[in-house]
């Protein structure tokens, strides 16, 4: 197994579990990123005037 190949193997096998994490999360996170966002976009508009 080359390195490359085993980088991507446990790369993959990271995503499985922050999906995992994410989808058992997901409402908590999606709020938290809206408030999040609508922060960042408050501030963009602030700093456009």
């Amino acid at each position: 197994m080359k390195k490359s190949e085993f980088y991507f193997f446990h790369k993959d096998e990271y995503y499985k579990v922050v999906f995992c994490f994410f989808e058992l999360t997901k409402k908590a996170t999606f709020s938290k990123f809206e408030n999040f966002s609508e922060k960042v976009c408050k501030q963009l508009e602030i700093e456009k005037e």
